[in-house]
């Protein structure tokens, strides 16, 4: 099965040229500021259109938009174009459990940021334990994880 990540394309989408495969996962921040709905829907329009079976999504902290939403609306979205919007929930695609969650530690007060450990621990411990991929929008616990606000370790 071939599998592409790409995330950070910040409407620079339609730069990337992607090889095609079985499954495509977006791992968020597909709009600049977050604040302008043509912007996803444009990224919405653009990933629907990718040569892949199967299309994932996470929101990242740039796309605010998607926070401001109800969630089943940003779900409705992304799904009536064939896209699989993952929010603390999981996906199994052909056998792989797919678990895409967007919260992360707080960073600028910008879209999806917990600020409170115990809350960011509660949405994590969610996650459930035997996955095959886990998508989010921050990097894993003690890599590359530090910012002006460090969360102690789980």
């Amino acid at each position: 099965m071939k599998v592409t990540f790409i995330s950070d394309t910040h409407t620079y989408h339609n730069k990337i040229k992607l090889p095609g495969g079985d499954i495509l996962i977006f791992s968020g921040d597909c709009m600049s500021s977050g604040f302008f709905p043509d912007e996803l829907k444009k990224f919405i329009k653009w990933m629907s259109k990718q040569e892949y079976k199967y299309k994932v999504c996470i929101a990242g902290n740039h796309d605010r938009y998607c926070e401001l939403l109800p969630t089943d609306s940003v779900k409705d979205m992304f799904e009536s174009k064939g896209i699989t919007y993952l929010f603390n929930n999981m996906v199994e695609i052909e056998g792989l459990k797919i678990y895409g969650t967007p919260y992360q530690p707080y960073f600028f007060d910008w879209a999806f940021n917990i600020k409170e450990y115990n809350d960011l621990y509660n949405i994590f411990k969610k996650i459930p334990p035997k996955l095959d991929i886990l998508v989010t929008h921050c990097p894993p616990m003690n890599i590359l994880d530090k910012s002006h606000r460090y969360l102690p370790e789980f």
